[in-house]
């Protein structure tokens, strides 16, 4: 809603990405899934970052479930699992043996 058009937003968020580069260091931004139908992904700025990581609270049989998977990680060969999430008083914690499916 900010911008006239794609093109118009594409150059605000390369901007961006170019402000954050020149800070020398590291930034998470978030982004809400914006895809049309369930089982496919869109990021808006998808071949402008370096990293996506997916992050779920689904809610099956009356219970939520967490879970991270990391779609895309330049550089860096990703595991092609999604791994259960738990937040606790200590941080997220990762559980790499506990794989999460939510068919």
């Amino acid at each position: 809603m900010l911008y006239e058009d794609e093109l118009t937003k594409k150059e605000a968020s390369l901007a961006l990405f170019e402000l954050i580069e020149s800070w020398d260091c590291t930034a998470f931004l978030t982004s809400q899934d914006i895809s049309p139908e369930e089982g496919t992904i869109v990021a808006a700025t998808e071949f402008e970052v370096d990293g996506i990581i997916l992050l779920y609270h689904v809610k099956r049989g009356g219970v939520r479930t967490r879970a991270l998977e990391v779609l895309k990680l330049r550089g860096t060969k990703i595991p092609e699992k999604t791994f259960s999430l738990d937040i606790t008083k200590n941080g997220m914690e990762i559980d790499p043996n506990k794989i999460v499916d939510f068919n």
